[in-house]
């Protein structure tokens, strides 16, 4: 008995070392970015958990979204699937042939939209080492409107001014960089989302400033399809079209598919139940936009700035997440942890020795000579 409570806390202990390793500061001692190679594919160095596709053209959250995603696919292509398949053909010719043909044009816009949700980056702030390895953070400052302070010499964050700390801008240790208002840093993806509304495993993405729209238009969307689909499929029920589909215009009998009766209560009602949830989310994040809340500010109850969400501007895509690692792009390292920006700028030489790279040294106040021989006080 005391063996197993010494290995239970021993579990214990080891246990809590993993969380307080997945809480800590990423450190850049670890962080050697391959030149040449694109940033989506850097971006797990940087402990990143976007999944991309597509050579970087299509962004999606973690792997663990997979099984929630893969579930939002079947709650859709399994309903639609039996319609088109069992109801859609008997509809056309007893009702109209336009009825099937709006429901198959409503169930392309659907998925497009679910795709548009799930692949889109939403809003993602990059991190402050690709900033200075790509040498982006004029661009990024002029995109925000915000200019990143540097931190005091031994201090660990840039100290943010009081205006500035009212007006929700807050300093992320994970990503070292000054969140604007209403970005927040998604735990799950483990990057900082600018005005991010929350994190959906169902879409398989954050629902942030740059995917919002496409996240309520489907929201949306579905709902009108399941209430279409299941609509359709009850009507086609209580119709009995079970008969035979007619051939060179000669009617056959009616065939007895008591089974199909069967799959059809048993698809139809629960996709109907989630139709109705569904349509709950949708005016519910309509109530929202109506309000200009994210989904975050609503159930934290804590708002810095007014502003729209839904009709807001999506802006510009800030991580270039195909762009190169130049060749003679810095290596940044912290000199210490406690101040990320003390750092180390290793420029590669163009040539293949080793011998010929120049280091320098920079600090807080220190900042790289032209030619990269000495570092050079800035005054």
């Amino acid at each position: 008995a005391f063996r197993q409570q010494a290995m239970l806390t021993e579990d214990d202990d080891n246990r809590e070392e993993r969380r307080e390793e997945r809480r800590r500061p990423l450190a850049p001692m670890e962080m050697v970015l391959p030149r040449g190679k694109r940033v989506f594919e850097v971006w797990p160095i940087l402990e990143g958990r976007n999944r991309f596709f597509c050579r970087g053209l299509c962004i999606t959250g973690p792997k663990e979204d997979i099984r929630f995603n893969m579930c939002t696919w079947l709650c859709i292509l399994v309903p639609s699937v039996f319609y088109f398949v069992v109801c859609a053909r008997d509809i056309a010719a007893n009702v109209h042939w336009l009825l099937p043909a709006a429901t198959g044009l409503l169930f392309s816009v659907t998925l497009v939209l679910l795709l548009l949700t799930s692949c889109t980056d939403p809003g993602v702030l990059p991190r402050r080492h690709v900033q200075q390895v790509l040498r982006i953070e004029g661009d990024i400052q002029a995109a925000i409107g915000y200019e990143c302070p540097r931190a005091p010499p031994g201090e660990p964050a840039p100290v943010l001014s009081a205006e500035q700390r009212r007006l929700g801008y807050k300093w992320c240790e994970t990503c070292l960089v000054v969140r604007p208002p209403r970005a927040t840093h998604c735990a799950d993806c483990n990057s900082c989302v600018l005005r991010y509304d929350h994190h959906c495993p169902f879409v398989g993405n954050c629902v942030g400033q740059r995917n919002y729209l496409f996240f309520s238009a489907f929201l949306g969307s579905v709902s009108c399809l399941g209430f279409v689909v299941v609509g359709e499929i009850a009507f086609w029920m209580m119709n009995d079209f079970t008969e035979a589909s007619t051939s060179h215009g000669q009617h056959q009998e009616p065939v007895d598919n008591l089974w199909v009766l069967v799959a059809a209560a048993v698809i139809g009602i629960p996709a109907g139940i989630l139709g109705v949830v569904v349509l709950g989310f949708f005016l519910y994040h309509f109530c929202l936009a109506l309000q200009g809340r994210t989904t975050k500010e609503a159930w934290t109850g804590k708002i810095t700035v007014e502003g729209p969400t839904l009709f807001g501007a999506r802006g510009p895509k800030l991580t270039p997440w195909r762009a190169r690692i130049p060749l003679d792009a810095p290596v940044v390292t912290y000199v210490n942890e406690d101040d990320p920006f003390s750092t180390v700028y290793t420029r590669s030489a163009t040539s293949s020795t080793a011998a010929s790279q120049a280091s320098m040294v920079v600090d807080s106040e220190v900042e790289p000579s032209v030619n990269g021989d000495e570092p050079v006080n800035v005054v």
